[in-house]
C-alpha cells in the first residue's frame, strides 16, 4: 500500500492516514481506534453544507455494525479526500473504493457503501 503524501489525492490501495478528526455530532474519532479492528466508511463533506447525507448514514448504522465497519462523517480536512468525497477501507486500511463527486448529489448511496463493505468481508476471508 502506498502512504499518502501531499498533494497526491487518496486511491484504491492506498492506506487511509492514521488522522483524528471532529465528526458533524460534536464528537472527536481517532482512526488509530478502530484500525486492525473494523472496516471505515469515511465521508468528507464542504463546510456549507446539510446534513443529510449524514442522517442516511446515521439510519443505516447497524447495517455497518453487520459488515464489522463504522461510518465517519466530517467537515475537517482530510488530507488526499476532497469534500466532498468518500473513501471505503478494510480493517487493515487498505481504501478499496473512493468517490469525489463535484456535489454532495453525487455521493454513492448507503446501500452502494454498503455492498463495498460486503466485498471487504467476502475478500478478507476468503
Amino acid at each position: 500500500m502506498r502512504a499518502v503524501t501531499e498533494g497526491h489525492g487518496l486511491q484504491r490501495g492506498d492506506s487511509v492516514p492514521h488522522l483524528e478528526i471532529g465528526t458533524l455530532d460534536g464528537g472527536t474519532f481517532t482512526y488509530r481506534e478502530i484500525w486492525q479492528h473494523k472496516n471505515l466508511v469515511l465521508v468528507a463533506l464542504p463546510e456549507a453544507s446539510g446534513d443529510g447525507y449524514a442522517s442516511d448514514l446515521a439510519r443505516h448504522a447497524a447495517d455497518f455494525r453487520d459488515v464489522n465497519s463504522v461510518s465517519i462523517v466530517t467537515r475537517d480536512r482530510i488530507p488526499g479526500l476532497a469534500a466532498p468525497g468518500v473513501v471505503v477501507a478494510d480493517r487493515w486500511g487498505e481504501i478499496v473504493y473512493v468517490a469525489t463527486p463535484e456535489q454532495i448529489s453525487g455521493l454513492p448511496a448507503v446501500a452502494d457503501l454498503i455492498e463495498w463493505l460486503q466485498f471487504v468481508r467476502r475478500r478478507c476471508s476468503g
